[in-house]
C-alpha cells in the first residue's frame, strides 16, 4: 500500500475511499472491509495518529474475530499491528504483550512459515528496545 511506500497521506485518502465503496456494496461487515480498516490502521500509524490507527484496528479485529475466528492470520496481523503503534507511542511493555499475543495466534494459524518468524523479530526487537536483552535473545531464538 502506499502507506509503506512513504505516502502514507495518499494511502489514506485512498483507502477511505475504497472503505466507503465496500461499506455500500455490502451492509454487512465482511472480511473485506476488515482489511481496508486494518489498512487504514497502519496508514494512521505511518501518519502518527495513534489514537485514530488504534481505533481502525481495534475495528479490524473485532471484524477478523467475528468471521475468521480469534485464531485466524488475519486477527494474528492486526494484533501484530496493534504492537507496532504502541511501540511508536513509546508504550514499549504494552507492545511486548500485543506482539506475543500475535505470535501465539500466528504460530497457531500458520506453523511456523515467515510471518511467524518476522512476528518474532519483532518481539525480539521491542524486548530489546525495552531493555530486556535476555528476553530478546529467548525470543530471537524461537524463530
Amino acid at each position: 500500500s502506499h502507506c509503506n511506500l512513504g505516502a502514507p497521506e495518499k494511502g489514506r485518502l485512498l483507502l477511505e475511499e475504497g472503505l466507503g465503496l465496500v461499506r455500500g456494496f455490502n451492509a454487512h461487515r465482511n472480511s473485506l472491509e476488515a482489511n481496508f480498516l486494518m489498512q487504514l490502521g497502519n496508514c494512521y500509524r505511518a501518519l502518527e495518529r495513534f489514537d485514530e490507527a488504534l481505533a481502525m484496528l481495534k475495528k479490524a479485529r473485532h471484524i477478523f474475530r467475528k468471521i475468521l475466528g480469534p485464531e485466524s492470520e488475519e486477527v494474528g496481523k492486526t494484533v501484530e499491528y496493534t504492537a507496532y503503534v504502541l511501540e511508536k507511542q513509546g508504550k514499549l511493555e504494552e507492545a511486548i504483550v500485543k506482539a506475543e499475543e500475535a505470535v501465539a495466534i500466528k504460530r497457531n494459524a500458520q506453523g511456523l512459515p515467515i510471518g511467524v518468524v518476522q512476528a518474532i523479530a519483532n518481539l525480539a526487537r521491542f524486548k530489546k528496545k525495552a531493555g530486556d536483552l535476555k528476553g530478546a535473545v529467548e525470543s530471537a531464538r524461537e524463530g
